[in-house]
């Protein structure tokens, strides 16, 4: 497998009301509340010479109207990279805490790797002693990734993220749209969607039930792309290449994310 999910791979639930407590889309630059820090002190190579800091706001190849943040991992002689850039404090709600962001590798000869890492107490890289996801040799394309804080056990707390570089010899990563999202518990009331979902594994058809009316279902792949969108609850899977997916299925404008196995 290409990459390692080291955290729950989620879509962030919807509900009634959505708090948002970070936006950033890099088209101003790396706000100043970030922290960047250069954790190697290796020298880049000569052809990625604008890499002057860990991290630097960047223009997306191809794309001048997409700005990002972006690292390399491309140094004279070669080496690990360990550089970090670091969100400013994020006080996350009662629950229903999620994050997500947009990755690229630059090339796919030289693809990078990185870590994201959870601090509760301060932006010291000795207090990151979580780890909430390790995404190994990221893809070339953009790929939309998420993470639910709450189910990690974030939920009403003061913390940290920090997005590392930690890759050796490769060349540039890019990092787009990361969005951290609470959802305000006013007015609505705290269930949990359970379902079950058989056969699974299957070969072809799987069926959905829950004690809930299930008003959708989605299939989505290890990448986020949404390859189905049902109403049913039985679902023809024959026409998917065998693998791990992730079955989305909403009830009353909430969600709950199950996995299946095609073989």
């Amino acid at each position: 497998m290409r990459f390692t999910l080291l955290f729950s791979f989620v879509i962030p639930v919807c509900v009634f009301s959505q708090n948002t407590l970070l936006q950033e889309d890099f088209e101003s630059g790396i706000p100043v509340s970030y922290s960047i820090i250069d954790n190697d002190g290796l020298i880049v190579a000569s052809a990625v010479s604008e890499f002057t800091a860990a991290w630097i706001p960047y223009e997306e190849p191809g794309n001048n109207t997409n700005h990002c943040a972006a690292s390399t991992s491309f140094f004279d002689p070669a080496g690990v990279s360990d550089r970090w850039l670091i969100l400013p404090q994020l006080s996350l709600g009662a629950f229903g805490n999620s994050i997500s962001w947009e990755a690229r590798s630059h090339d796919p000869s030289f693809p990078d790797s990185y870590l994201v890492m959870v601090s509760t107490t301060d932006d010291q890289l000795a207090s990151f002693t979580d780890t909430i996801g390790y995404i190994q040799e990221e893809y070339d394309t953009w790929t939309f990734r998420s993470v639910d804080l709450s189910s990690e056990g974030y939920n009403g707390q003061n913390i940290y993220v920090a997005f590392i570089n930690r890759t050796y010899d490769g060349f540039k990563l890019y990092l787009d749209n990361i969005e951290v999202v609470a959802d305000d518990p006013a007015g609505i009331e705290d269930f949990a969607i359970e379902v079950s979902v058989y056969p699974n594994p299957t070969s072809d058809f799987v069926t959905i039930k829950s004690e809930y009316e299930i008003e959708s279902n989605q299939i989505i792949d290890l990448k986020g792309n949404i390859l189905m969108h049902e109403v049913e609850c039985k679902l023809d899977l024959s026409q998917l290449t065998p693998g791990i997916y992730f079955l989305r299925s909403t009830a009353q404008g909430r969600s709950t994310l199950s996995r299946i196995v095609k073989y």
